[in-house]
């Protein structure tokens, strides 16, 4: 532990108006950087003359990280899953008129106040979607994009 006495108080401050920075002072005085942070924070003439900035504002070189920015990568359109299954897929039905094991995925885009249409094909226990339009409905390329994205086709 460093024991500062007025002398090596006023060789703090004279240092501290030449702009060195805390690890230089450190150096000059025999004790650690930390030592001089403290006690440049707890004395408040020392404070007031505090450490010199950096005058252009630039960042050292070691503090200068910047961020690798990559390319969006292209959309790909991907071919729509194979139809293995049966039913009216164009056709469709009210959601009244669909039975428990009947496919649940919407075939018409309508206007509000308008009737919804399903697809109304046979599913498996326990899932709402026929095969065809369960395979769809996890196939994340074919989802609907913004059009700007499907016209970036490369």
């Amino acid at each position: 532990m460093y024991l500062w006495t007025d002398e090596s108080r006023i060789v703090l401050s004279g240092l501290l108006r030449q702009g060195l920075s805390a690890a230089e002072i450190g150096r000059q005085l025999g004790t650690s950087r930390n030592s001089v942070i403290g006690k440049v924070g707890r004395d408040k003439e020392l404070k007031l003359i505090g450490f010199a900035r950096n005058p252009s504002g630039t960042l050292h070189p070691r503090n200068s990280y910047q961020r690798k920015v990559r390319p969006p990568k292209p959309f790909i359109a991907q071919p729509m899953p194979e139809y293995t299954g049966t039913g009216p897929h164009v056709a469709g039905k009210p959601l009244m008129a669909l039975g428990a094991y009947e496919c649940r995925w919407s075939v018409t885009d309508t206007e509000q106040g308008e009737q919804h249409l399903f697809c109304g094909c046979k599913t498996e226990i326990g899932t709402h979607y026929c095969d065809y339009h369960g395979r769809l409905s996890k196939d994340t390329s074919t989802r609907r994009k913004p059009i700007d994205e499907l016209m970036r086709v490369s």
